[in-house]
């Protein structure tokens, strides 16, 4: 009996959002065409079909949620002035900065100085920045690394270590480097740099999150100390979007040689650098004198104070012990935003969802990993675990308010009584299913105890095993589990952001087991489509495939948010696709007492 089938009753985009989306097209069709424009060549056509995924991702996601942010979340820097030190020009022929997007506007700061007091959620098991550790350590990361290119609000790519860039065709790529540019201890960041950081990511051994894109090139060349020419194996209409995440830091070719540990020390050409780590207590940062933007950043230092538990963190943050908070508990949101002494920042950003181990029973079957899809109800978890503050995912794993997502459904729907059916024909013999959460995060194990009494429903015996972050980590990476409550999201704005979640030697891919020459082989095809047109049919059906498969079940959008006392200024909340530009938007944070 095939119980696994699109039906009347499936997950839908709601009409309105249809319509909404519609309405969005029409305006975009109308609106900014500000950004530089690639010359009709062989080689905006990779770029073109990204850069256009991009804005769509990144203007639409929320809309077509149906999540409404916070007013401080929407003042997103969408202006046309560059900050200070930026520049957007690119040296020699051929197409100049292809797909660029708008440089957003910075806001001068009313005043400088003054350390920052962040209450974090989670101690950085890694500090290497190359190798994702989670959301919180990231921003860390950010601060202290930067990476060859950044994205605008819309999600298409800016300069930053890189001053421009051309492609004379989708495989090859020339950037240009910014001059004057020093790592923390004072020597010159180079083209060597890059290579050398490059190739480091593109080796399995370094078990770098974008080992599987960074392996898709075929050579690096420097032909002078800033200019870099890469050649991809295969056309990646997403290149340049991956070249903005944190996960592509550029890290000091002579700090690695030389015997630095990324995982303890470290060492960026960033606008703040590294001072001291207090393991599970704190981890220090201060201005670097020496950043190459001029006047920036604002504040002399940030001072990151770990409170593991929500509820420790907000009282950190309500009885002033610090000024800012991340992972502010969602049934605090509306309370938090309307007393007039904080401010709330949240915007549709994760993915929440179930992660199998696919290498052992029970859920090597698929059967079962269906039965388990189909016994959770993703409207209670939005309601119970997020207040309200997250919607159903209707379209898998492909972004709401795209294209790509647009018109799509789920292939099964929440039926108790089918997954049941799906059970007896999986064959389970009633053996004891560990479900693996965090107690770090009250949302994962409040998550994980809803799907518990689901399965229960079932007649699946599921045993919760709680742990802190840095353990809970280390069982994803080792399958220590067979099934576990986590997140994922769209860290690029582009559907190519799935290869993270099922292509061959990927984070998530190695995490599950799931390997299939099916998926790798849509990944691939997707990837190197010249045109939107080209690439909707095969992420759609990548899309339908994994939704059969099921290593990961998705299970709501949910808003991610963080709140700062009211005399906090500048901080900007970006949302899925370009999230990693909300932390570099504490370059320009300033405190106004």
């Amino acid at each position: 009996m095939d119980l696994f089938k699109p039906n009347s009753s499936s997950r839908k985009l709601p009409a309105v959002t249809a319509l909404l989306l519609l309405v969005m097209a029409v305006l975009a069709a109308c609106g900014d065409n500000t950004a530089t424009t690639a010359p009709a060549s062989t080689t905006a056509a990779a770029t073109t079909a990204a850069a256009t995924s991009a804005a769509t991702t990144a203007a639409a996601v929320t809309t077509a949620a149906g999540l409404t942010p916070s007013a401080a979340s929407t003042t997103a820097a969408t202006g046309t002035t560059a900050p200070a030190g930026a520049t957007t020009a690119a040296a020699g022929s051929g197409a100049a900065n292809p797909g660029m997007g708008t440089e957003p506007t910075v806001a001068a700061a009313g005043k400088t100085g003054g350390t920052l007091k962040y209450g974090l959620s989670s101690d950085p098991s890694g500090l290497d920045p190359q190798i994702h550790t989670g959301a919180a350590p990231a921003i860390i990361k950010t601060l202290v690394y930067d990476t060859l290119l950044r994205l605008a609000a819309d999600g298409k790519p800016l300069p930053w270590l890189a001053t421009g860039w051309e492609s004379p065709d989708p495989k090859n790529y020339t950037f240009h480097l910014r001059s004057g540019v020093k790592w923390h201890d004072g020597s010159d960041f180079t083209a060597d740099d890059v290579k050398f950081s490059f190739e480091r990511i593109g080796k399995k051994e370094t078990g770098a999150t974008r080992y599987p894109d960074f392996s898709n090139i075929a050579s690096i060349a420097t032909p002078d100390p800033l200019t870099v020419q890469v050649t991809l194996k295969q056309a990646d209409a997403s290149f340049l979007a991956v070249l903005a995440d944190v996960t592509s830091s550029i890290v000091s070719k002579k700090f690695v040689e030389g015997g630095g540990d990324l995982k303890t020390k470290m060492m960026g050409t960033g606008a703040f650098t590294f001072v001291s780590r207090e393991s599970g207590v704190k981890i220090e940062l201060k201005k670097n004198p020496n950043f190459w933007i001029k006047g920036q950043p604002y504040l002399d230092g940030i001072s990151f104070i770990m409170y593991p538990d929500d509820r420790a963190r907000l009282s950190a943050l309500q009885s002033g012990a610090v000024d800012f908070a991340d992972y502010i508990p969602w049934r605090s949101y509306d309370e938090i935003g309307n007393g007039g002494q904080f401010v709330m920042y949240s915007k549709p950003a994760t993915d929440s969802a179930v992660f199998f181990n696919t290498t052992k029973p029970p859920f090597d079957n698929v059967k079962l990993r269906q039965a388990v899809a189909m016994a959770i109800d993703p409207a209670a978890i939005a309601k119970a675990v997020f207040f309200g503050h997250a919607v159903p995912l209707t379209a898998g794993f492909l972004v709401p308010g795209t294209s790509y997502a647009e018109g799509q459904t789920m292939p099964y729907s929440f039926d108790t009584a089918k997954a049941k059916a799906l059970v007896q024909e999986a064959g389970y013999n009633g053996q004891e299913i560990e479900l693996v959460t965090t107690s770090t995060y009250d949302f994962l194990q409040q998550s994980a105890e809803i799907i518990q009494n689901e399965l229960s429903a079932i007649g699946l015996k599921v045993k919760i095993t709680s742990v802190d972050f840095t353990v809970f980590g280390q069982k994803f990476n080792a399958k220590e589990f067979n099934m576990l409550t986590s997140s994922f999201s769209a860290a690029i704005p582009d559907p190519n952001y799935m290869n993270q979640l099922f292509a061959k030697g990927s984070l998530y891919q190695n995490r599950t087991g799931f390997a299939d020459t099916k998926m790798d082989d849509l990944l691939s095809k997707g990837r190197s489509a010249a045109t939107e047109a080209d690439r909707l049919p095969i992420y759609r059906e990548l899309n339908q495939y994994a939704l059969t498969q099921l290593p990961i079940i998705p299970i709501v959008l949910r808003e991610e948010g963080e709140a700062g006392a009211s005399y906090v200024k500048n901080y900007v909340r970006y949302g899925s696709g370009v999230y990693v530009e909300t932390n570099r938007s504490l370059l320009t944070v300033w405190m106004d007492k």
